[in-house]
């Protein structure tokens, strides 16, 4: 019972559950107890090498990354999120998705608003060698190279995304 309580009150220690234990005898509860989230919450980024990429200007690289499916679907529906970060400024932009299809069209949509809004184009796209990002015709078609990388080199698309989880935490 005392397990929903932690849940409820926002994964609160259990200095606080022993308080409301105390006042409220007639609630049970395992010590032995470990909450998953609680633990993982308090993880330390690992410590991963700096990029040696270094671009010149925003825009000339940006890492995209497909995460997903989560375990839970959030309310709306969504089991997956599609990560934008340009190497430069390290501006991330994170878009809930309901199916992984739409990538291409959330990406699509991110060239143009970049060159729109920005009065700039995007040179490089980096991506892991998933699917979902076999756009040969839209890159050539806008003079976007697309480089993949191997799984060793994911580690700095790992490191961005505990970078952003960082900042959710």
């Amino acid at each position: 019972m005392l397990v929903i309580w932690h849940f409820q009150l926002g994964h609160v220690s259990y200095k606080s559950l022993d308080v409301i234990k105390n006042k409220f005898p007639f609630v049970k509860y395992n010590k032995s107890f470990i909450c998953d989230i609680c633990h993982f919450a308090k993880k330390k980024k690992l410590p991963f090498s700096l990029s040696s990429s270094k671009s010149k200007k925003c825009f000339d690289l940006i890492h995209v990354d497909v995460w997903g499916p989560y375990s839970f679907t959030s309310i709306l529906g969504h089991k997956y999120f599609f990560i934008i970060v340009d190497d430069y400024s390290r501006y991330s932009w994170v878009f809930p998705l309901k199916q992984k299809s739409k990538v291409v069209k959330i990406l699509e949509d991110f060239v143009v608003f970049i060159q729109t809004q920005f009065e700039t184009g995007i040179k490089v796209i980096r991506s892991d060698n998933e699917t979902e990002f076999f756009m040969t015709n839209f890159f050539s078609n806008k003079g976007i190279i697309h480089q993949t990388f191997s799984p060793v080199a994911k580690m700095t698309t790992i490191r961005l995304l505990l970078s952003l989880a960082s900042i959710y935490n």
